[in-house]
């Protein structure tokens, strides 16, 4: 089994006031105002790693933030005059650092602990911020929490499997047998959707344990806290990752989970379903049982900006970045492009990408690492070929996710942790 699984305002306008983050009441009083917001390493509350906004890339310039220890994860957030960022190390210390008109500054708040390896969640309230504690995640440091920003309730999946909801002494479970490491999206009528059923039959680890789930569970959250629906993938085949990507990937209003399914003779595919349960379309398989395709996100990629969803094939070996067309029930390979890695094998971190309009031009691009995780490529679809647009030295090793927050006008800031300590930022020349 997993580990732990038993069956940017100016410098000091933020205050140690943050207390009132970790009480549970306060939560959900302020959500019904809407004036509380969240950051995620994953960045979005469904999966996919696509953010609007615009860019000024290449007009940009690297920034470094002397960390005191090994960053392991970054979550940010936009703040009316910037943004936020909350970068945790290897140590369980998480610091908070305010980016305004392109100058960062470590806030002067006292210094937040979460179990070490741990994703944090930040927390913004006004001129405050903070971060989840310890109590929220239950006791399952593999995964963490959300908040669902209109019931202001924090959902979690505790030690047991259970997928738990609530306010500190008003709970309610659902005993799901959720996958330990489960990443649990929300959409917009607050439904959840998570992986479930785990099994150690699929003995590829790659992703941290042997352990990968065998199906996805929509839950719903009102009027009833309840199983809406389970999807399973069929005998001898498993669910490869730890979320699916939740969205309209096909125009008709409706969401379709997206996920990568492996099996010991065809190996990893792309799969897409409907909330029903039906399987809409497919990939080719990769033709072994060890080969795996990290699904990265669905934007308007290309000049047309028409509907793709990106991937690397084989992150491991020989990566290759690619668009998958998503127009019919044979998902087909649009575009490709060799010399990409997103993922380190027995790594959780998944967020190693993000799809925005990165250089203002009206076109979604693809921010990935190379393969030796030294460099950010900015990748651009043009027709059936994919290019490097522009290249963003780390000057060291990626070993965190990739985070981004855009504002208002062209004020995209990118920020990644490196092996030596440090924290880079990429900000726009607009303010300097």
């Amino acid at each position: 089994m997993r580990p732990g699984n038993k069956k940017a305002p100016t410098k000091g306008s933020f205050s140690p006031f943050l207390v009132v983050f970790f009480i549970c009441s306060f939560f959900r009083l302020h959500a019904e105002t809407g004036s509380v917001s969240y950051g995620y390493t994953g960045l979005t509350p469904d999966g996919n790693r696509y953010i609007p906004g615009k860019g000024s890339f290449p007009h940009v310039r690297a920034l470094d933030v002397e960390l005191p220890g090994k960053p392991v994860w970054i979550a940010s957030a936009r703040t009316k005059d910037g943004s936020v960022v909350a970068v945790s190390l290897q140590d369980g210390n998480v610091l908070l650092y305010s980016i305004v008109n392109s100058v960062v500054s470590k806030l002067d708040v006292p210094v937040q602990t979460i179990p070490p390896g741990a994703q944090p969640v930040l927390v913004l309230y006004g001129d405050h911020a903070g971060i989840l504690t310890e109590r929220a995640y239950r006791r399952n440091f593999l995964t963490h929490p959300v908040v669902l920003p209109g019931s202001g309730e924090t959902v979690s999946i505790d030690e047991w499997g259970r997928l738990v909801i609530g306010t500190d002494g008003e709970t309610r479970s659902l005993d799901l047998n959720a996958l330990p490491d489960a990443r649990i999206l929300f959409d917009e009528r607050e439904r959840l959707l998570l992986l479930t059923q785990p099994t150690d039959g699929y003995e590829h680890g790659i992703l941290g344990d042997l352990l990968e789930a065998t199906s996805v569970t929509i839950v719903d959250t009102s009027p009833a806290f309840r199983v809406a629906r389970r999807i399973p993938v069929g005998r001898g085949r498993v669910i490869e990752g730890i979320s699916p990507i939740w969205v309209d990937i096909d125009g008709d209003e409706k969401r379709e989970i997206i996920i990568t399914v492996s099996d010991v003779s065809e190996g990893a595919r792309i799969a897409v379903y409907s909330e029903e349960g039906e399987l809409l379309g497919s990939g080719a398989g990769i033709g072994r049982g060890v080969g795996w395709i990290h699904q990265l996100a669905v934007a308007p990629f290309g000049e047309n900006r028409e509907t793709g969803l990106a991937v690397v094939r084989t992150p491991h070996t020989g990566g290759v970045v690619e668009f998958y067309g998503c127009c019919c029930d044979v998902l087909t390979i649009d575009a490709r492009l060799p010399g990409i890695s997103t993922h380190r094998i027995g790594s959780r971190n998944l967020d190693t990408a993000v799809a925005c309009d990165f250089d203002g031009d009206g076109t979604v691009e693809l921010l990935v690492p190379d393969e030796r995780f030294e460099t950010l490529l900015l990748l651009s679809r043009t027709g059936g070929t994919v290019e490097i647009e522009s290249a963003y030295p780390v000057d060291g090793f990626a070993v965190t996710n990739i985070t981004a927050v855009c504002g208002p006008g062209e004020t995209c800031v990118v920020g990644v942790g490196r092996e030596d300590g440090v924290l880079r930022v990429w900000v726009p020349y607009l303010y300097l």
